[in-house]
């Protein structure tokens, strides 16, 4: 799968013409323990069921998803199975798992169905810390989790994470794999080579599990996301490190110029930006970021329809692709995703391949 990846991403680099060097790939080998699992309701012919699915392809789902699945197909739980639209694993780490249902509990029998389902979960599977209803007008997908609300039953909503010293809100953002994603800051620090003078922006943050993590190796690290559970979960991964700030705010043109206005000084800032697929960086976007006149800006995106866009702009604007990284986020898919750092052009190097091509 490594060597598909690497040739279509070979191709994408000679069409495009995009410059830089390209790092070696960075990928992580898959822990199942990290693998997030669901029971979905599908239409069988006439027939809707709950199936398992494995959100990562090839990994086989543990015995707590199996042991779950076949009680739910119990007689006496008929009509709680057949009101679930669907059932989310969230995986922790080391064998646990928090449960996000989405299901239509509309009847006084429903819900009996319900509290005994609950019932089963705390006696017979410690290994599932908690146990909490979505509600939302689609189907709740934690890439992207923007309009979704939820409903307590038992356990807590702040998760950790893998043996970390940080949490995530259930409801908040982590990829279904979280194996390569967990290692990822160690890769970003050693990528971008941060001093202790240098300042990090980062946006989309979600639970702040980037910023949090890069912390010890900046001055001041500001993580913006939009998302109130974000919010909660980055302030608990805040509340032990004196300079991590969270903000909850959108990337705009207004909360740029209101941050940078109140910066003090001649730090040195990285801007990190990883938007969900859903949020492309559009030009103006890329203009208003080069003009707060960061030392660096590094930009992930498994999107390379917008990549070549973005990479286009930035260099317009100034900004040098120095290098490129790709990451294996699924190893057993084909998706990768790529984080481009850019610096200032400031030996106008692309103004002078502009005099040259001219």
């Amino acid at each position: 799968m490594l060597t598909q990846k690497k040739s279509f991403l070979q191709d994408w680099i000679h069409k495009e013409r995009i410059p830089g060097k390209v790092q070696a790939w960075f990928s992580i080998p898959l822990d199942p323990q990290l693998c997030d699992f669901r029971l979905i309701q599908v239409q069988r012919g006439s027939k809707k069921m709950l199936s398992i699915e494995a959100t990562v392809p090839k990994i086989s789902p543990p015995v707590v998803v199996l042991d779950i699945y076949e009680q739910l197909r119990k007689e006496h739980l008929q009509v709680l199975r057949n009101s679930i639209s669907q059932i989310w694993f969230r995986a922790i780490g080391e064998g646990s798992y928090a449960l996000l249902i989405q299901a239509n509990i509309n009847t006084s029998l429903i819900a009996k169905a319900y509290k005994s389902f609950l019932f089963f979960l705390k006696k017979t599977h410690p290994e599932i810390l908690c146990c909490h209803r979505v509600q939302s007008a689609t189907l709740f997908d934690p890439s992207n989790p923007y309009k979704a609300r939820l409903k307590l039953d038992y356990g807590p909503t702040l998760l950790p994470l893998a043996g970390s010293p940080f949490y995530f809100h259930i409801l908040d953002w982590t990829p279904y794999c979280k194996s390569t994603w967990l290692k990822l800051p160690e890769r970003i620090k050693n990528f971008i080579h941060p001093s202790k003078d240098d300042c990090l922006l980062e946006f989309h943050a979600a639970s702040a599990y980037i910023g949090a993590s890069l912390a010890p190796y900046f001055k001041s690290v500001d993580t913006v996301d939009s998302f109130e559970y974000s919010k909660i979960s980055a302030q608990k991964n805040a509340s032990k490190i004196k300079s991590l700030y969270v903000h909850q705010e959108v990337l705009n043109e207004k909360f740029l110029q209101n941050f940078f206005s109140k910066q003090i000084g001649e730090s040195k800032w990285t801007i990190l930006l990883n938007p969900p697929t859903t949020q492309r960086l559009n030009r103006k976007i890329i203009s208003i970021l080069v003009g707060c006149r960061p030392e660096r800006i590094l930009l992930i995106t498994g999107d390379l329809e917008s990549a070549s866009k973005n990479i286009k702009a930035f260099r317009q604007e100034g900004f040098m692709l120095r290098k490129t990284l790709p990451i294996d986020t699924n190893p057993n898919s084909n998706h990768f995703e790529l984080a481009f750092l850019f610096v200032p052009d400031r030996a106008n190097l692309l103004g002078k391949v502009k005099l040259k091509q001219g």
